[in-house]
């Protein structure tokens, strides 16, 4: 079996982009064009459908993308594992995250990890809670920080706490509250996050059967931010986030307190590659002595 042609399979699968992909993998895009070909004809359907700006999956091409995936990530696995026998390390290690976590927890893994694996590589990719799980089934991650919800099809790690806070303008009277509660956020006007961004705060307000007046949503927590600091509303937002975003908001814990429960998503962490395995360990030594709000 030539593992390059599942290769490009999955590369294209992701950049949609013959000639991107073509060069991402050291073909010609007339090289590619004739491996992908060549795939194809040895399968006896199309995985691609060809337009104008690129390309894109065929129902059957989704089918087998994460298949496909799995093997390409077995191949790297493998080479991985005799490299390291024969005392070379060489290897990428993709991660899904939320920005929040991206931008306060991973900083400090990363440079730890980086020093100690010089032959490694370090990719991240930041999403919302949909496209984390997605990212982890479709195998486009080794693994994800994301929330703990019910029915994962996945594996699952605790890694930390972190606290979900209402968020206020400075200027606004409810910014110097000590606890903010849940049930206030009642009828107030509020900018939503969207759900596919962030479930734990939409759960949080269904929870305690609260219905805020929802006047705008966005899927950026910046964003949130920005309206809330111009006076428009209130929001709830992870502690993680409210630490680095704008100066001119404020964060109140909640009453009762909620909190987020941060994990590590794998497909199966016994397929993990070691070094996919070795920065987990840098990652949950960080988190465990990193500083969250209560």
């Amino acid at each position: 079996m030539d593992i390059q042609k599942y290769r490009l399979f999955v590369d294209l699968a992701d950049t949609e982009n013959l000639t991107r992909s073509g060069q991402r993998l050291g073909y010609t895009q007339s090289g590619a064009s004739r491996v992908l070909k060549n795939l194809e004809n040895e399968l006896g359907f199309a995985l691609f459908t060809r337009n104008r700006r690129g390309v894109t999956l065929t129902n059957a091409g989704e089918k087998l993308l994460p298949y496909a995936r799995m093997l390409v990530k077995s191949s790297d696995h493998l080479n991985e594992v005799v490299a390291s026998i024969n005392g070379v390390e060489s290897s990428t290690v993709t991660v899904g995250t939320y920005s929040s976590v991206s931008s306060h927890l991973l900083p400090k893994v990363a440079d730890m990890f980086l020093k100690n694996q010089p032959g490694i590589t370090l990719k991240i990719q930041e999403g919302g809670i949909e496209d984390l799980e997605n990212w982890i089934i479709s195998g486009m991650v080794d693994f994800s920080i994301c929330s703990l919800r019910p029915r994962q099809n996945f594996e699952w790690m605790p890694l930390c706490e972190d606290s979900l806070m209402a968020i206020f303008a400075k200027d606004d009277p409810r910014s110097e509250l000590e606890y903010f509660p849940v049930r206030d956020f009642q009828d107030v006007p509020f900018i939503m996050p969207d759900a596919s961004m962030d479930c734990d705060i939409h759960d949080t307000l269904a929870r305690y059967e609260v219905q805020p007046k929802v006047i705008l949503s966005s899927i950026d927590d910046h964003t949130i931010a920005s309206m809330v600091a111009s006076g428009l509303g209130c929001s709830i937002l992870p502690g993680l986030t409210v630490s680095d975003v704008r100066s001119d908001i404020k964060g109140v814990r909640l009453y009762p307190p909620v909190r987020r429960q941060l994990g590590i998503g794998a497909f199966s962490f016994n397929s993990l590659t070691p070094a996919a395995n070795r920065f987990i360990t840098y990652l949950k030594k960080v988190a465990s002595e990193i500083e969250l709000e209560d």
